[in-house]
């Protein structure tokens, strides 16, 4: 089992990560506030959830089943703004990065 500030630490990155991929494609800085926090909230509920349901055995060398939820739980909130939104803008690039930052932080950091 993983610790909470490991988890946290782990959540923190990816959203950080989606709030610069929003701000880096021109949205409105709310917006990218809002998908950032929002991804910290998804990745920290799912890894907590993961735990619980011991989810954390290797599926693959270093990545476990919880580590691999970590895409959808960072990559969700940035598209499902841009989504409900309708911002066409580069609105991949935020749920990209979010989903790509999400999983390696928590596959580094939980390592």
């Amino acid at each position: 089992m993983y610790s909470l500030p490991q988890i946290l630490t782990a959540s923190v990155i990816g959203g950080v990560a989606v709030l610069l991929a929003c701000l880096f494609s021109r949205w409105n800085i709310l917006h990218a506030i809002i998908a950032g926090f929002m991804a910290i909230a998804t990745t920290a509920v799912w890894r907590v959830g993961a735990n619980i349901a011991e989810l954390n055995s290797d599926l693959v060398p270093h990545v476990s089943i919880g580590d691999a939820g970590c895409l959808i739980a960072g990559a969700l909130p940035a598209l499902l703004m841009a989504f409900l939104l309708d911002d066409t803008r580069r609105w991949w690039v935020p749920g990209a990065v979010g989903g790509v930052a999400a999983f390696l932080g928590n596959v580094l950091l939980l390592w």
